[in-house]
Formats: structure tokens, C-alpha cells, sequence
């Protein structure tokens, strides 16, 4: 990256650095380094800071901008630390994004850190920036963009809840439009396969709410009404979708980040508007999230009455 006029010093030698100095961050916070000062620590020199309020914080250091008398404009102006939007001081949220405006307190001056410590400048492949992929996420991207950065590294599992619980609505949410819609009708397969022992089962069991146990025992007494194909199904359809849901949480990070990847590139290559096309296609889609729940929940009951 470029320091000319940033004045961005060493954490452990005070230095100021340049252009053609040997510069490491850290991994954790993004705290700036010489290689040499680093080296000779074996760790960075804010350790003892990390994971409190006085955390080294590399975005916040450029947020506020002085004001320029050249143009006659004397107001301060704020930097957004999400999409780098320009805008006056006095603002509550940044015009382009929305997003909510720093705000300076007595001597202490409150940011959210949008890219969860990883340097704005990372590279996480494909000359890709972290701070890139940060417009490109948005939502939530002070959890993502530190995946990417581990993802950058060879690690390729994680734990997403939200795409082990909702799979076919998170992969649609985040715009991955061919996964999403092939997992959600594998689910809707599934929940098909189960219908006629969840059809069966349905007419033995009591008005009224029933213990795991009184469940059990009426469905063993009864397991030759419901039909050995039947129960075979519906033990298939059940761990299939365990093993989906597992897959969709263990890598569902992974494969985010290779579609984000993927798709910004395409989007510096071909763009003519490169923010806007980053509103288009990143984000998320709460609507397609919605459909997607929908989809896997009630359409397999719908049908299966229907056709059935």
C-alpha cells in the first residue's frame, strides 16, 4: 500500500513508513510494522491490547478528514468506513450507504472496524483487497471478511449457523443463486421421500401433545402399518439432510468466499460502475432468504397433497 501522507507509524519503533520499507501487519489487529521490529519481537507490539476498547484500529487512524479551505468548504468531513463515501461530519449516516456516522465523545472516539482487524489492503486473492470484498459483503462483513483472509490462507472449514439451519434460504440471501437453488430442491426432494411415513404416522398418534417416549413406543407398535419402504425413506431422507445441513455449515464460508472472489474480479474487469454493481450483486437478499424458507418448509406439503 501507499503511506505518502498518511503519516502511519511503526506500533513498536515509532517510526514513520514509507513506501519502500518492509512492512508486516498484524494478523490479528492490522497494526503496521517494520519486518525488522516485528522479527525481533516474535508477535505484535499491541498484544497486550488486543481484544479491548484500545485495540490498534488501522481504519479508524484515516476516518476523520480536515476540512479543505481551498474550495471554501471549512466543514469537517467523515470518511465512511464502509464504502469510503466523503460526507460532512454533522450527517447521522453516511448518504451512499446508510450506514451509522463515527461519532467523537469526550476524548474517546467510537468506530465500528468493518473488517473485523484484517488491513484494508490485504490481499485475498486474485489482487482482491479486503477492504473490496468489505463493500461487496456488507452485511455483516466485520464477521466474513476475517474468514476470507483465513480462507486466503488454505483454511476451508468454519461453522455458519445460519447456512446449516436455512441452506437453501442463506445461499440465496447471499446471491449464490445455482447452490442455493439445487440445495433447496435436494430439501424439497427430501421432504417429499418423508411425506408418506409422516402421512401414516400422522393417524396413529394421540390428540394432544405426546412424550418422545409415548411417540417411540406407538410408532414400534405400529411399524408394520406404516410399511418398510416407508420407514426406509424416511430414515434415508433424514440423514441425507443431516449430511447437507453439515456441509452447508462446514463450508458454506468457503464457498461464500470463492463466489465473492469470483465475483468481484469479474467486477473490476468489466464494471463500468463498479459500487453500483457491488450493491447488484452483493449484499443480501432478505426477500430471496424468505422464499427460500418457504420453499423447503411448506411447497414439499403443498405438492405432495396436490399430486399425491
Amino acid at each position: 500500500m501507499s503511506f505518502d501522507g498518511k503519516k502511519i507509524k511503526c506500533v513498536s519503533c515509532g517510526a514513520y513508513l514509507f513506501d519502500e520499507d518492509d512492512v508486516v501487519f498484524c494478523p490479528e489487529c492490522g497494526a503496521p510494522h517494520h519486518r525488522e521490529c516485528y522479527n525481533a519481537l516474535g508477535h505484535c507490539a499491541m498484544e497486550d491490547k488486543h481484544g479491548t476498547e484500545s485495540q490498534y484500529n488501522f481504519e479508524q487512524n484515516r476516518a476523520v478528514i480536515a476540512p479543505d479551505a481551498s474550495n471554501g468548504d471549512n466543514s469537517e468531513k467523515i470518511k465512511c468506513p464502509m464504502c469510503g463515501t466523503v460526507y460532512k461530519a454533522e450527517e447521522k449516516s453516511c448518504p451512499a450507504c446508510g450506514v451509522p456516522a463515527n461519532r467523537e465523545t469526550g476524548n474517546s472516539f467510537f468506530s465500528f472496524d468493518f473488517l473485523g482487524g484484517v488491513p484494508g489492503d490485504l490481499d485475498l486473492g486474485e489482487k482482491v483487497t479486503a477492504d473490496e470484498a468489505k463493500r461487496f459483503v456488507f452485511s455483516n462483513s466485520q464477521r466474513y471478511i476475517p474468514k476470507f483472509a483465513a480462507n486466503k490462507l488454505g483454511k476451508k472449514t468454519s461453522f455458519n449457523w445460519f447456512a446449516f439451519l436455512f441452506p437453501c434460504g442463506w445461499f440465496l440471501s447471499r446471491k449464490m443463486y445455482l447452490k442455493g437453488a439445487l440445495i433447496g430442491v435436494v430439501q424439497m426432494a427430501l421432504a417429499i421421500l418423508i411425506m408418506p411415513f409422516l402421512t401414516v404416522a400422522e393417524s396413529f398418534m394421540p390428540d394432544g401433545l405426546a412424550s418422545y417416549s409415548e411417540v417411540y413406543n406407538i410408532l414400534s407398535q405400529n411399524i408394520d402399518k406404516i410399511g418398510n419402504a416407508a420407514v426406509i425413506c424416511a430414515a434415508v431422507s433424514v440423514f441425507i439432510n443431516i449430511i447437507l445441513r453439515l456441509i452447508c455449515g462446514i463450508f458454506g464460508d468457503y464457498f461464500y468466499y470463492k463466489h465473492s472472489i469470483s465475483t468481484i474480479s469479474q467486477i473490476k474487469r468489466e464494471s463500468v460502475d463498479i459500487e453500483e454493481d457491488f450493491r447488484k450483486k452483493g449484499g443480501i437478499n432478505f426477500i430471496l432468504f424468505l422464499v427460500g424458507v418457504f420453499a423447503v418448509e411448506y411447497l414439499p406439503g403443498i405438492l405432495y397433497s396436490l399430486f399425491i
